[in-house]
C-alpha cells in the first residue's frame, strides 16, 4: 500500500507536522482539569447515566484571590468532520455563575432537566469561563484583561444505554480526503457511542508512523472528526486509532 513517498522523507514530514501542531496546542490549550492559573475542574469526565437525574461538578480556587466563574452547558453535534455548539436547555448548571473565595470549594450540578430523555447517548460541552473583574478605583480601560475557558465533555445516558460501556471500535470508518491542498483523513463513527480517541498512527509498508499523540478527537455517535495527513497519503492506507476504554488499538481501512 504504497503511499508515494519513502519511509525517511514521510517520517521527515511527519515530524515537522506534529512540532507545528504540538505548538499551536501549547498556545491554545490549557492544562488538564485546570482553568485560568487557579482554577481546579474535575471530574474532567462527566457523565449522567440513564437512572440518574444530574451529575456532579467540582470547582476550587486554588490562587490567592476571588475568582468570578459563569458555567454553561452546550449542545455537540458533529457534521462534516467539524465540531457544531447550540444553545439548549436539556442540561443546565446550577448556579450557572458563581466567585470563589481562594481555598474554597463549589458544587456544581449538571442537571438533566428534560423528562422526556432522548434514548441513548447525547453528547454536551461543559463551558467554564472566568468573568472579568470589575475596573478599579482608577480605572483601567487601557489594560488588556484576559478571560480564560475551560471546556470538557458530559455525556447523558438514556433508556438502556450505560456509560460504562466501551466503545466499539467495529463502528469506526475512516476516508481519505482533499481540503484546500490538505489530505485529510475522516474517521466516522457509525455505534451507538463515542469515541475518545488518544492516538493516531498511519501503517505504510509495514512501518507505522504517529500521526497524533495524546487526546487526538472524540468522534461521537453519527459523526466524526477529520485528521491532516502527509501530503503524499493516498488509498488504500490504514489507520491505527488507539480508543479510550480499550486496549487493543482499532485499525481502520482508508479508501
Amino acid at each position: 500500500m504504497g503511499l508515494g513517498m519513502t519511509a525517511s522523507p514521510l517520517r521527515r514530514a511527519l515530524v515537522h507536522q506534529t512540532i507545528a501542531a504540538l505548538a499551536a496546542m501549547a498556545l491554545s490549550i490549557p492544562a488538564p482539569a485546570v482553568a485560568g492559573a487557579s482554577v481546579l475542574i474535575s471530574p474532567i469526565d462527566p457523565t449522567i447515566a440513564a437512572d440518574q437525574q444530574s451529575s456532579a461538578l467540582w470547582l476550587e480556587n486554588r490562587g490567592d484571590a476571588p475568582v468570578s466563574l459563569q458555567v454553561r452547558v452546550l449542545g455537540w453535534s458533529q457534521a462534516q468532520g467539524e465540531d457544531s455548539y447550540e444553545p439548549q436547555a436539556r442540561v443546565v448548571p446550577s448556579p450557572p455563575i458563581l466567585t470563589l473565595e481562594p481555598g474554597k470549594r463549589q458544587l456544581i450540578r449538571l442537571i438533566a432537566a428534560d423528562p422526556a430523555r432522548a434514548q441513548g447517548e447525547s453528547a454536551y460541552r461543559v463551558l467554564v469561563d472566568e468573568l472579568p473583574p470589575p475596573p478599579d478605583k482608577e480605572g483601567d480601560s487601557g489594560s488588556v484583561r484576559f478571560r480564560m475557558r475551560y471546556s470538557i465533555p458530559l455525556f447523558v445516558y438514556g433508556g438502556a444505554a450505560s456509560p460504562k460501556q466501551a466503545p466499539d471500535g467495529s463502528h469506526l470508518a475512516c476516508s481519505l480526503g482533499d481540503e484546500d491542498g490538505t489530505a485529510r483523513a475522516e474517521i466516522r463513527n457509525t455505534g451507538d457511542y463515542h469515541a475518545r480517541i488518544v492516538g493516531l498512527s498511519i501503517e505504510s509498508g509495514g512501518e507505522t508512523v504517529p500521526i497524533g499523540a495524546g487526546l487526538v478527537g472524540y468522534a461521537l455517535v453519527g459523526g466524526g472528526f477529520a485528521a491532516s495527513l502527509p501530503a503524499s497519503a493516498s488509498a488504500p492506507a490504514r489507520l491505527v486509532m488507539s480508543v479510550d476504554g480499550r486496549t487493543e488499538p482499532i485499525v481502520a481501512q482508508c479508501r
